[in-house]
């Protein structure tokens, strides 16, 4: 009976936890993929409207520019162009203040190379590898200069030992030969995971501790059922053998009376 208790409740443990982290597999690639479709919409969607904001301003340019001209106050290029670093200006003021998710930020380059905003701000990064030996600006341009693109790299150490995996999605702006694109950081999935993954163990040490109890409670009753069924068992053999002590001391008085 003690084989079979301890058989039988440790199997239903096994049982127990095994599918408990089968469960946690399942919901860490779900979770995962959910967290990574959710930024990959998100700083696709950052992107989009810092491009719709640059054709807006574009649109009031152009229309500016014709409303001027049709005025007869001035004339085709010098002015335009003017009008156009203006909105240069003005985007990379706005990139500047927009941040979003966790440590999402929006940045602007040029195709050869030059960081237009963000930590790099100024220098040229055309050349520049990650830990694994990506060169991040030109997979950035290669991705905003296909059509709009994703990259997955770990984001580098600028000025500060800060370092993490970053995802990026980027779309071209062809007639400033500019880059633009938003990014995030996917470390953070790692925080939710092991949150998960910690609760997973507390409860299996919590199942670890029911098992116990039961294989306890379990024992405790298989050691009660063992006292009463020898109690019963010495009983009926007391009874048995006093019968037979009985019968046989009774037998040998008749015999000798008999003689």
């Amino acid at each position: 009976m003690v084989v079979l208790a301890f058989v039988s409740v440790g199997l239903v443990g096994y049982f127990w936890i095994t599918s408990e982290y089968e469960r946690f597999k399942r919901e860490k690639v779900a979770l995962t993929e959910e967290y990574f479709a959710a930024q990959k919409a998100l700083i696709k969607n950052e992107t989009e409207k810092v491009i719709d904001y640059i054709a807006f301003k574009k649109s009031q340019a152009v229309n500016r520019l014709q409303r001027l001209r049709k005025a007869g106050v001035i004339e085709s290029a010098q002015y335009a162009e003017q009008l156009d670093n203006q909105i240069k200006r003005e985007v990379l003021a706005l990139i500047e203040t927009i941040s979003f998710g966790d440590e999402g930020c929006i940045f602007a380059g040029q195709y050869d190379g030059l960081s237009l905003s963000g930590p790099a701000k100024g220098r040229n990064m055309i050349d520049v590898t990650d830990a694994h030996g990506i060169k991040i600006v030109q997979q950035l341009i290669k991705a905003a200069r296909s059509g709009g693109g994703y990259v997955s790299y770990v984001r580098p150490k600028f000025d500060s030992d800060v370092t993490y995996d970053k995802l990026s999605y980027t779309m071209a702006i062809p007639e400033w030969q500019w880059y633009v694109g938003a990014g995030v950081n996917v470390d953070r999935i790692e925080t939710v995971l092991q949150a998960k993954k910690a609760a997973l163990q507390k409860r299996v040490k919590n199942y670890f501790i029911e098992i116990a109890a039961i294989l306890a409670a379990v024992l405790l009753f298989i050691l009660l059922v063992a006292k009463f069924v020898s109690a019963r068992t010495k009983q009926c053999f007391d009874s048995f053998t006093k019968f037979f002590s009985k019968a046989a001391t009774e037998s040998v008085t008749t015999v000798s009376g008999s003689g």
